[in-house]
Order: structure tokens, then sequence, then C-alpha cells
């Protein structure tokens, strides 16, 4: 028989299971049936789950992640990300050949990660026009540290959920994110940033494969928004990235064209397969921005600035879950 894990080794194991689920606090206390406070202490590892609320927890985890069972809980460490739909880490290549991208992430961790993560660190919101589908959309970003380098994540309620290495150069931040459950999706983006300041706005394009039979890659243009920075309690964190998800999810489904200004709307060119423009739009007509120019350059009522607004009311409640 499989014997259960210490009370501090089921918290580490709780805390990924619940990301990877997106579920925060509030979600395990509504789906458990029992008060947040309690799901706090068991993600501290102050106290363990009693059998019927890990029987209940169990399944609120395998309503979104199929397959995961009691079992699961005991598992030596692979079966258990395996069970939680984890990919394998990649095996690494010979130091000594890491390739193009990976001197480029190396040769921008070398000019400062903590330059780069007060640049670019933070919760973000990204608008884009769909590749395939004439409407606007949205996902949920974070960009942050983790093991040493600097990584984005993105994801909305059912499409995609992406994450991988970024790093800052040429006052610009480049990301290459690869599709956490499926691995048989890769995209890659560019954002007009911020030379030395905070970034407020991003602006740029990505590369991805279209959601379809045929899989082909499309390219479409990315505006993103900060919604606000980084929160050193992970609980909280998770909290408000599953809260976030959740809405912009909402707002995926209801419209954004009830939501936000048109003249906003109007500047996410219609995405055309094989339109050059559709690249040389973020460049000629940008609408990156950093803290500093936005407080001095921006007009008091400028696109811009209304936008973050509209943006993060939209949010209130996500960014500050009870």
């Amino acid at each position: 028989m499989l014997r259960p894990p210490g009370t501090l080794d089921f918290a580490a194991r709780l805390r990924l299971a619940i990301g990877q689920a997106n579920l925060g606090r509030a979600g395990i206390a509504r789906e458990v049936g029992i008060d947040k406070s309690v799901v706090t202490r068991w993600l501290s590892g102050q106290v363990r789950p009693s059998e019927h609320n890990l029987l209940s927890l169990t399944q609120a985890i395998a309503r979104r992640l199929p397959g995961f069972c009691m079992a699961d809980w005991s598992r030596p460490e692979a079966e258990f990300n395996a069970a939680l739909k984890i990919p394998l880490a990649p095996v690494p290549g010979p130091a000594s050949a890491p390739g193009l991208l990976g001197n480029a992430v190396q040769w921008a961790a070398a000019q400062g990660l903590d330059k780069a993560l007060a640049q670019y660190g933070g919760l973000w919101l990204f608008l884009y026009d769909s590749v395939r589908v004439a409407r606007p959309f949205a996902v949920v970003g974070e960009i942050r540290l983790s093991s040493g380098v600097l990584e984005a994540e993105f994801r909305d309620d059912h499409n995609w959920h992406g994450r991988g290495p970024a790093f800052a150069l040429n006052n610009k931040l480049w990301v290459a994110a690869e599709e956490v459950a499926r691995q048989d999706s890769f995209g890659f983006a560019v954002f007009w940033g911020s030379a030395t300041r905070k970034a407020e706005v991003l602006d740029g394009f990505a590369m991805v494969r279209e959601f379809a039979p045929t899989a082909s890659p499309g390219v479409t243009h990315l505006v993103g928004f900060r919604l606000g920075e980084l929160l050193a309690d992970p609980a909280a964190a998770q909290e408000r990235w599953a809260a976030c998800v959740a809405r912009v999810g909402e707002l995926n489904m209801t419209g954004w064209e009830g939501a936000l200004e048109q003249e906003l709307l109007d500047r996410l060119p219609r995405s055309v397969q094989g339109a050059p423009t559709t690249m040389r739009l973020p460049v000629e007509h940008t609408l990156a921005i950093s803290d500093f120019d936005l407080a001095a350059a921006e007009p008091p009522n400028g696109l811009r600035r209304r936008s973050l607004k509209a943006l993060r009311a939209l949010f209130s409640e996500a960014l500050t879950p009870d």
C-alpha cells in the first residue's frame, strides 16, 4: 500500500495541483465546501485535509484534469506530475551548443535580470484579433522570474495555456512559449517595450498555430496592458491568476466590443493571412509606452490612459479577490 506523503510534501503537491487545475483558494473552498482559511492552512503545510475533504478536493481537480484520483497524491513525483498532465522537462542538450535561442537568453540574462524584471515583470492582459475568427479575444499573462530566468505564462479559460522563456533585447521583449498540456503548439512573440523604464503597454505580434485541423501558422497583432504588479505571496498570486483567467473567459464569451472603446478595438488589425501589413502595423503605429512617458507625454484623456483605466476596472474584482 502506498504511504501518504507528509504534511509539507502534501502542501507542495497541493499548490502544484491547484495551479495546474487553475483553481485558487476561493475556488477550492467553494468546491469542497469549506472556509478559505482552511485552504490557506493546507497550502502552508499546517494541516492536512481529512479523508472526506481530500476526496472532495480530488474530485474537484479531476473535473478539470480528467483521470486524476486519490491514489495519485501518494505516487512518486514523476507519476504525480504525469497525473496532473505536466509535461516532462526537456533533456538538456550539450552545454557547448545551447543554440541561438539559448545564447540569446543567456546573453540577455547577463545584461541584468533585475532590470528586465523591473521593466516587464507583472500581471498583463493581452488583446488580439483572432487569426481564425474576425473578433477580438484576450489572454491573461504573467512575466516573472523562475529558476534564474525570465519566464512568461499566458492563459485563457479554454484555448491556450503557454509558458516559456522571455528576454529583453534591443528595447523589445521576446517570448517563446510552448503549450503546457499538449506539447503540440508553440508560439513566438515580439513586443515593443521600453528602453529603461517600467512598461505599461506592450505592442507587438505573435506567430502561433491556428486552433483548426490544419494547424496552420498564423500571425496576429497583440497589445498588452499591465493589470498589476507581481505578488510575493504564492497563494494570493495563484488566486488572483485564477480569478483573472475566469474573468477573461467571461469577456471572451460575451465579447469585448461592449466593454472597450471602439477606437482601441480598431487598432487591432484584422488578421488576414498573407497580408504583410499585419506585421508592419505594430512598428509604424505602436501603442507601447513606459510609465514615465505615460505620465509625461500621454494626454490626460489619451487612448492608452483610457484603455488602462477601463481594463483595470473590468478586472477590479479579479485583481482583489475575497
